[in-house]
């Protein structure tokens, strides 16, 4: 007779089977939009803005605020997940099975930061083909 936690582990296993080739997929279309945003930076290099009335006032004032805050909000975030692993990790130390379970979420924190990444350098892009990516006139 099967234990509880002989069952957990096959629908577990059942579920990791189940799911790798999807997450596989999702990695692949997230490394190709990924090697997509370098094939554009000349483009964006010889873009020329052309901004007026509002645009400007949005230029100077809400869009830096938002990019900012976004940074902030980024990297409290993985610095508050990277605390979190480094303390799960800790507890774990007298069980290897947890430590090596918990050794392999570095990774979903990792792709996390890397989502946060994709998400801000498409924001830029986005700012940059409407016109609005020339912060000359915004002090950092």
């Amino acid at each position: 007779m099967m234990s509880k936690l002989e069952k957990l582990n096959q629908k577990l296993l059942a579920l990791e089977v189940y799911l790798m080739p999807k997450l596989k997929k999702i990695k692949e279309f997230f490394l190709f939009v990924y090697t997509g945003m370098f094939l554009l930076l000349p483009v964006m290099s010889f873009a020329e803005p052309n901004v007026s009335g509002e645009a400007t006032k949005l230029q100077q004032n809400i869009i830096p605020v938002v990019k900012d805050a976004s940074l902030y909000l980024g990297v409290i975030l993985v610095f508050v997940g990277l605390i979190m692993w480094a303390i799960k990790l800790v507890v774990a130390h007298g069980n290897p099975h947890k430590r090596s379970e918990i050794l392999e979420s570095g990774g979903w924190l990792i792709a996390a930061t890397i989502v946060l990444g994709l998400i801000g350098i498409i924001f830029n892009l986005v700012i940059s083909i409407a016109g609005l990516g020339n912060y000359s006139k915004v002090q950092p």
